[in-house]
C-alpha cells in the first residue's frame, strides 16, 4: 500500500542507519565498475559527469528506503514568502564569508588542502561536459540531499519530544556536514543550520532547494572565477 505523506512516528533510528549503508555502498560499487571499466583518470574526477552520476546514484537508495519507510516528503508552499527565505541568505552571507577565512586558517595550520576533490576537478573538466556537471552540482544532487537532510532526517527528529526543532537543526547540519570532504566541514555545518532554520520557519522544501541550488550557483562561479585568475597568472 503506499503512503501518500510523510509521518515521521513511521521512522526509526535504525532506518537512518540502513539509508547510510545503502548510500555508501552504492557510491563503493559504482566506483569499483568505473575502476574495473578502466576508466582514465579525467573520468574518475569528482567533477566528472560520470563520478557525479555515481554520486546521484548512491542518493537514491536512502531517498526510495526511507519513502518506503516513512512515506513522501510533501513540498507544500511556505508558510513564509521567498523573499523570506532571500533575506535570510542574505544575513547569512557575512557570516559565511568570515568563517570561510577562519576555516582557510585552520586547515592552513593543520597543512590540510583548503579546496575539496570537486574544486580542483572543475579545472580538468572538459568544456563539452561542463554543461552536464553543472546540472548535477547545482540541481540534481542538492534536490536529493534536501530530501534526505531537511526532509526525512530533520523532520523525524523535529518531531521527536527529546529533540523538538532547534536540537534538529543543529544534528541535521552536523550529519550534511560529515557527508561532505573534510576541508568542508565547517562550511556545510553552518549552511547546513541555515537550511535547517528556513525548514523550520517556512514549513516547507522548497525554500530551502532553492537556496541550495542559489548556493552551489554562487560556490560555481566563484570557483570558475578562481580558476581563471589562476589561468590568468
Amino acid at each position: 500500500m503506499s503512503r501518500v505523506s510523510f509521518d515521521p512516528a513511521r521512522l526509526r533510528g535504525l532506518d537512518f542507519v540502513l539509508a547510510a549503508l545503502f548510500a555508501v555502498l552504492t557510491l563503493w560499487v559504482s566506483q569499483e565498475g568505473l575502476l574495473l571499466l578502466d576508466f582514465q583518470e579525467e573520468v574518475l574526477s569528482a567533477a566528472h559527469p560520470i563520478s557525479l552520476l555515481a554520486l546521484l546514484l548512491s542518493l537514491l537508495p536512502p531517498v526510495v528506503y526511507l519513502a518506503w519507510r516513512g512515506g513522501r516528503v510533501q513540498f507544500e508552499l511556505p508558510q513564509k514568502k521567498m523573499a523570506w527565505v532571500l533575506k535570510q541568505y542574505l544575513f547569512f552571507l557575512p557570516v559565511f564569508g568570515l568563517v570561510s577565512v577562519l576555516n582557510l586558517v585552520i586547515l592552513r595550520f593543520f597543512e590540510l588542502s583548503p579546496f575539496q576533490e570537486i574544486i580542483y576537478g572543475f579545472a580538468g573538466v572538459q568544456s563539452a561536459l561542463l554543461p552536464f556537471t553543472l546540472i548535477f552540482v547545482l540541481f540534481f544532487i542538492p534536490f536529493f540531499e534536501e530530501i534526505l537532510f531537511r526532509g526525512y532526517l530533520f523532520g523525524w527528529l523535529a518531531s521527536r519530544p527529546d529533540y523538538g526543532p532547534k536540537r534538529a537543526i543543529v544534528f541535521s547540519a552536523l550529519v550534511f556536514a560529515l557527508a561532505h570532504e573534510p576541508q568542508a566541514w565547517l562550511l556545510m555545518a553552518l549552511f547546513g543550520a541555515l537550511l535547517g532554520w528556513v525548514r523550520w520557519q517556512s514549513g516547507s522544501l522548497r525554500g530551502v532547494i532553492m537556496l541550495h541550488v542559489l548556493h552551489n550557483s554562487l560556490a560555481a562561479i566563484t570557483t570558475y572565477g578562481y580558476i581563471w585568475m589562476v589561468n590568468q597568472s
